[in-house]
């Protein structure tokens, strides 16, 4: 198993592979239920703004995963899988397409009845329609109404989002594949071509050395 960075006990200054590190093994404390949504983020912040060892040791405190355990164990990978901060940021991006189409529906919804209330003249009920834009901002942005994926990422969701970032990578592997071979199906009719109009030049030239000496 591997063995906590001893040098963490030593006040000094750290680095990317630290953090990174520091990352990692908050993935793994998240992966397995020990760590929120939100206490996740807020210790990934703290692990950015850190300088010293004991910024980063502070926040493992409570956690049995310590930085410095840059390998996980291949059985403990498959019991606690380890997300990045981008596939978490794309299954949260989701959640807020969610809440930004449905404020924008009922801002649009709220637009047409306006429209409605004061053709039929009703002047009071166009009013109310006003209060259903920032209704709709409250409940979706300040009570979080709703189900909870709309704001923290389940599980299911960042390994759906895993799962489509894998797919759209071997989507552009095969189309650079499929570029680079047909570039170089390309070049190799030019260097057909050329070889065609070269072995034409020369046994037109070596008609004409006959011609002549005829």
């Amino acid at each position: 198993m591997p063995q906590p960075n001893p040098n963490f006990q030593f006040n000094y200054r750290i680095g990317d592979t630290d953090r990174n590190d520091a990352v990692t093994a908050l993935s793994v404390a998240f992966g397995e239920g020990r760590l929120t949504m939100d206490e996740f983020d807020r210790r990934c912040a703290a692990v950015a703004k850190a300088e010293y060892s004991p910024d980063l040791m502070a926040l493992f405190q409570d956690l049995p995963q310590k930085p410095g355990q840059c390998q996980v164990p291949a059985q403990q990978s498959q019991q606690s899988p380890v997300y990045t901060g981008e596939d978490i940021e794309l299954a949260r991006k989701r959640g807020r397409n969610v809440r930004g189409g449905l404020l924008g529906l009922s801002t649009i919804a709220s637009l047409a009845f306006i429209v409605v209330f004061s053709e039929m003249g009703e002047n009071f009920l166009a009013v109310l329609s006003l209060l259903i834009i920032p209704t709709v901002f409250i409940l979706l942005y300040v009570m979080k109404v709703g189900p909870d994926s709309w704001y923290a990422p389940s599980v299911r969701q960042i390994q759906r989002a895993q799962r489509q970032a894998v797919k759209m990578q071997q989507l552009e592997l095969q189309s650079h594949q499929a570029a680079e071979i047909a570039m170089r199906k390309q070049q190799q009719r030019q260097q057909m071509d050329q070889l065609k109009n070269d072995a034409l030049n020369i046994a037109q030239q070596t008609m004409q050395r006959f011609n002549k000496r005829g």
